[in-house]
């Protein structure tokens, strides 16, 4: 990262991020404020800040229309052109500041497109400038960030050109008006949601930021870890006790806001939403978990297990190969605003692993920390929402002084020890490797064990981590008789077991403290137990995924909670996924395997329908293949898998793969349904073979869709997200749904009007027909085609994309890698428009969402 200041005294930050080839993200703030010369009437000198409300107002102005940007608008160059705001808006007011947000920028459009939107951001830089100077408003300083695909020392030149443009009106720092009030008491609030599926409760505490003068220091970061480590402290027991009073939650979260994610006091909040009627029980079961800890800290054993989940979490993120641009950028804005150091992820990493504190004395400073934030009620804010009016501040604040008071001298135990897995030992059954070879697509190796399990392993510096799979053959369509609707829960299910004698919480704890990620995905035709390690934890997964077959049993109380649990989280989900899920019924109605949930598949019987398909899958590991790819020496991985492959139990029988019959309806219809604010979504499915061909012109014909469509809705205050896949069952299909979500206006340009989604629907429509009558043009097509290519290239040395590829070559036996470059040529605009016009014509399902009218 680059930063400084241009000739007119606008800040800079230039982030080079090749892990997006060809992408970027741009933004302009506003910084607003006082300056901190003396303001008062009485110095003669009274300056006037500029508000929110004014800096609003110029920015949708500017985006309406400037001088130099007239005929397009700011805002049609951007909507032609593929660019949105991170969550569809383009500006937004941050503490006191106006931000621009321009996200996904398309570099492959080459350089006349990223000069103009240089020359774009200048001028509403100098349209700020003018409009300040002639409100007599302060000045408190201008920044420009960019991160992305970029040549830092080629755009920091034309930076430099292009602020000559911009007149300086001499910036001013801002004044420093923050105070530290603490509060007396307990602050009890409630809001009133009609018609809510479940109330929230949460805690919020608030303490003195990091001073000014300390920002850019190691406190900061300090304040987070320690943070992170509360939250995961108090989540635990909350889960715990919800748990034991048979609450039933949908969520369950904690949020630390430090000095460098704004302006005001450092806050920690937890959180958890429950039944209306079980609001009150929810306060009491928050009071007493807060209140044990307050009175008797935490345990050495406690401190351990989260200060090293935090740091396992630090080294994951550390490790990842791809890098947002949106969280460069956000972390380039806090420094502009408040004065924080950027931090990458690799850097708090070393921090963390660098430091010699012994638990011991970090339990202290923690102690500290959290005593100085929870030990008592006065800044502590209480807020309850929920459908009901009866529920008043009174009771809230009754409920929870009881609750304190009744658990404060009671301390809480910490159920497990992470680093004891002798439980897990296994007998060591030694297994030679009978065949090696060389995997074709990756060009890693490709061992075969004398027991018949098949392992494939890529070699990629990915930071002491690896990826694994563990791929079987047959999915949940295989089990005899299953309801429509079940097999959408059977990963749920895999994570409710008790292993070794380790219930399901404990060992999510246990895995995450080893650094080990872990879920189940189970589709209809395959099922994969997938995630990530850290390098010494090799052994120990080893152990846990024979473990998972040898001493596996289910937990039918752990089941019945996470049925009512289940129930409220299907209840809440309003957003695209449900829809989606509906949409997908529509489409295919007689086909009993989806994967969308839905309430009528948490049936009773699930856990002990999904018990025997586990049973079965688990018995034969030799019946599918195991990937690791990442950040291991071969010879040393080879002697590891030989001294644990042979615990693994195997069976000569395999799956066959099953046949379907059901097919989805054809042609269109329209749904117009109730929901809480308007949305559109278009879904079409065409039966189009899965090859490579089909799978390059069909990543373009979604890359050309959502271009047109965002420029089509760019008069409405509209959101567009285009996703694709092509799914192999009940038969190859491409499925390409289009979901057009509604944004507040005042993100968007002066005259935008509300998103209106019959409006969305009749543009929609009329961009399919040109796109399915006409071809794009040859040099559109090229621009997709290195937008594909970078996007692809870019994926090489990023191991989830190995998993990927390898996890599409053994389930499907599809190869879409091998000479990516060469199919990507040869994709013509034709074909482009024969994808899109069989989607248009195959089966389309037009879903409307509006407001339900009181």
């Amino acid at each position: 990262m680059s930063s400084g200041t241009l000739p007119d005294r606008i800040q800079y930050y230039l982030v080079s991020n090749p892990t997006h080839k060809g992408k970027a993200e741009f933004s302009l703030v506003w910084r607003l404020g006082v300056p901190v010369r003396d303001t008062s009437a009485a110095a003669g000198n009274p300056v006037r800040p500029m508000t929110g409300k004014n800096a609003l107002a110029v920015a949708r102005k500017v985006l309406a229309g400037t001088g130099l940007f007239s005929s397009p608008s700011p805002v049609l160059f951007l909507r032609r052109n593929g660019v949105q705001g991170p969550s569809g808006s383009y500006i937004y007011l941050k503490d006191k500041a106006l931000v621009f947000r321009f996200s996904d920028v398309n570099l492959n459009r080459g350089e006349k497109f990223l000069d103009s939107l240089l020359l774009l951001t200048f001028d509403f830089a100098r349209e700020y400038s003018a409009a300040v100077r002639m409100s007599g408003a302060a000045d408190c300083g201008q920044a420009i960030i960019i991160s992305g695909d970029i040549d830092k020392g080629a755009l920091l030149s034309k930076m430099e050109l292009l602020s000559l443009f911009v007149p300086d009106i001499g910036p001013e720092t801002p004044a420093e008006d923050y105070r530290w009030i603490p509060g007396d008491s307990l602050v009890c609030r409630r809001a009133v949601v009609p018609d809510a599926v479940s109330s929230g409760v949460t805690a919020e505490y608030s303490s003195p930021r990091v001073p000014a003068g300390y920002m850019g220091t190691v406190l900061p970061v300090m304040s987070e870890q320690m943070g992170a480590e509360l939250g995961l402290m108090l989540e635990r027991r909350l889960a715990e006790k919800f748990t034991r009073k048979d609450i039933p939650v949908s969520r369950i979260g904690y949020r630390f806001k430090g000095s460098a994610s704004g302006s005001g006091d450092e806050t920690f909040s937890i959180s958890a939403r429950t039944l209306p009627d079980r609001t009150l029980d929810a306060v009491s079961v928050m009071s007493s978990a807060i209140s044990e800890m307050a009175a008797s800290g935490v345990s050495l054993n406690e401190y351990a297990w989260a200060r090293q989940v935090v740091g396992r979490r630090l080294e994951q993120k550390s490790a990842e190969y791809h890098k947002s641009n949106g969280d460069y950028v956000e972390k380039c804005i806090s420094s502009f605003l408040y004065g924080s150091s950027v931090v990458s992820a690799s850097d708090r990493y070393a921090f963390f692993a660098g430091s010699a504190l012994p638990d011991s004395s970090g339990l202290d400073f923690f102690n500290r920390f959290a005593s100085s934030m929870i030990d008592s009620t006065d800044n502590l804010t209480l807020t309850c929402v929920s459908d009901s009016g009866s529920l008043m501040e009174e009771d809230i604040e009754e409920c929870f002084r009881t609750a304190w008071h009744d658990t404060a001298g009671v301390a809480y135990t910490f159920g497990f020890s992470a680093g004891d897995t002798s439980r897990f030992d296994l007998p060591v059954t030694k297994c030679k490797i009978a065949r090696m070879g060389k995997e074709p697509v990756s060009g890693g190796a490709s061992w075969v064990f004398a027991n018949g399990m098949k392992v494939i392993y890529k070699q990629l510096p990915t930071g002491g981590r690896f990826r694994y799979s563990m791929i079987f053959k047959g999915g949940f369509s295989s089990v005899p008789g299953l309801k429509p609707g079940q097999g959408a829960f059977f990963a749920d299910m895999f994570s409710l077991y008790r292993i070794a004698g380790v219930a399901g919480d404990d060992l999510k704890a246990m895995l995450s403290a080893k650094g080990i990620s872990m879920k189940a995905e189970i589709a209809p035709s395959y099922m994969k137990i997938t995630g990530s390690s850290s390098s010494e934890s090799l052994p120990f997964l080893l152990k846990f995924l024979s473990s998972m077959s040898a001493a596996r049993e289910m937990d039918t109380v752990a089941f019945r909670y996470y049925a009512e649990c289940e129930k409220l989280r299907l209840e809440e989900r309003a957003g695209v996924e449900r829809r989606l899920s509906a949409i997908d019924s529509i489409i295919c109605p007689d086909f009993r395997y989806s994967g969308f949930k839905s309430p009528e598949g948490l049936t009773p019987d699930l856990q002990s329908v999904a018990d025997g398909y586990f049973r079965r899958q688990l018995s034969k590991f030799n019946d599918g293949v195991l990937l690791i790819v990442g950040d291991l020496e071969e010879d040393a991985l080879k002697k590891t898998l030989q001294s644990y492959i042979g615990s693994f139990p195997v069976d000569r029988r395999t799956n066959a793969r099953k046949s379907y019959s059901p097919h989805p309806v054809s042609g269109g219809s329209t749904y117009i349904v109730d929901g809480r604010k308007y949305s559109l979504d278009l879904v079409m499915s065409a039966s189009i073979e899965l090859d490579a061909m089909n799978y390059m012109a069909s990543e373009i014909a979604a890359m050309v869709l959502k271009d047109a469509v965002i420029s089509a809705v760019s008069g409405g205050s509209a959101a567009v997200r285009v996703s694709d896949s092509f799914t192999i069952i009940p038969s190859e299909r491409l499925n390409m749904s289009v979901s057009v979500e509604a944004c507040d206006t005042s993100g968007f340009a002066a005259g935008t009007v509300a998103f209106r989604p019959v409006r969305a629907l009749f543009a929609i429509r009329s961009v399919l027909k040109d796109l399915s009558e006409t071809s794009i043009p040859q040099g559109s097509l090229d621009i997709y085609k290195a937008t594909l290519k970078n996007a692809l290239s870019s994926c090489l040395d990023d191991p989830e994309y190995w998993m990927e590829t390898l996890s599409r070559r053994v389930i499907y036996g599809k190869d879409f890698h091998t000479d990516y470059q060469g199919k990507i040529d040869a994709v013509t605009a034709d074909m482009v428009r024969e994808i899109i016009l069989s989607l248009d014509n195959g089966t389309k399902v037009e879903y409307i969402v509006r407001p339900k009218i009181k």
